[in-house]
């Protein structure tokens, strides 16, 4: 079998680009290969959230927006995930946890 006098020279470098894909995990304190930045998932979060507010519509009075901002600041509180933003709303749904995929 002939070998191919690049393997020595790719296995380092494809151990540093390993080293650099991944990230600590703040929730599990582990090394973990992420595939997207901190800025992606801001941009994807935020995305997602318009499609909810179109889909689904938004609901509530001003102080009942007010009172689920305030839990969810407090939740956020809590989060390991300080780098990223949070919002929270209530959607114009009867049961916005139920699948209708079944």
């Amino acid at each position: 079998m002939k070998h191919s006098s690049r393997t020595p020279t790719l296995l380092p470098a494809i151990a540093a680009l390993t080293l650099v894909a991944c990230a600590v995990n703040p929730v599990s304190h582990k090394r973990e290969v992420t595939f997207t930045t901190t800025a992606e998932e801001i941009a994807i979060g935020a995305d997602q959230a318009r499609k909810v507010d179109e889909f689904m519509g938004l609901a509530g009075s001003d102080a009942q927006r007010a009172y689920i901002e305030k839990i969810g600041e407090r939740l956020a509180a809590l989060s390991p995930r300080k780098d990223v933003p949070y919002t929270f709303k209530i959607v114009d749904m009867k049961e916005p946890n139920r699948s209708d995929e079944r």
